[in-house]
């Protein structure tokens, strides 16, 4: 019921409680209430003067070192990957960290 009622509310996109309530008839007004706070209290919707919003979910880009290492070391190293050099020896000829080297590796896998 919870992903029924947050999907409604995602399509609505803004609504009351009373536009809601109406369109989901079939379930109980003090329940409806009480996941539409909960639902605003883990973020999804947004209550401002009786309107609820939809917060659209954004996707944070993972935070990764090997932004800032210039084009010519990432090149070195997906040159690595591709002649199957284990990380822990391709760490010692691009000389960056190894778990730097393994999450880059592990990224161009997937």
């Amino acid at each position: 019921m919870r992903e029924r009622v947050l999907r409604l509310c995602k399509r609505l996109d803004k609504f009351t409680f009373d536009e809601i309530s109406t369109i989901a008839e079939d379930v109980d007004e003090a329940v409806l209430e009480l996941l539409l706070l909960t639902l605003v209290q883990e973020g999804k919707l947004t209550l401002r003067n009786d309107l609820y919003f939809y917060n659209k979910q954004s996707f944070n880009k993972k935070y990764s070192i090997l932004s800032y290492y210039p084009a010519k070391i990432l090149d070195i190293l997906i040159r690595c990957f591709c002649l199957s050099i284990p990380a822990y020896k391709a760490k010692d000829v691009i000389g960056i960290a190894e778990r730097s080297t393994i999450n880059y590796i592990i990224s161009l896998g997937s």
